[in-house]
């Protein structure tokens, strides 16, 4: 399999997330687990910390999605 130049990949990660549903949500999912389980080792449990966790990582992925377009 020939190399793939990191423009590519990440062009093309980006593009599959952007056209599949199923795998934004899969990221978006374990970008906000990660989120509440840090606060959870640091010892803060939040009323809503899923719910924040997950507009922070859909906000994330939003923006890449959309700075990727214009960036590279």
């Amino acid at each position: 399999m020939a190399r793939m130049e990191f423009k590519d990949v990440y062009d093309r990660f980006v593009g599959t997330l952007h056209e599949d549903k199923e795998l934004y949500y899969a990221y978006q999912s374990n970008i906000a687990m990660s989120f509440v389980d840090e606060l959870r080792r640091q010892g803060y449990k939040l009323p809503d910390e899923h719910k924040i966790a997950n507009n922070a990582a859909k906000q994330f992925l939003d923006l890449l999605i959309k700075k990727s377009e214009h960036c590279i």
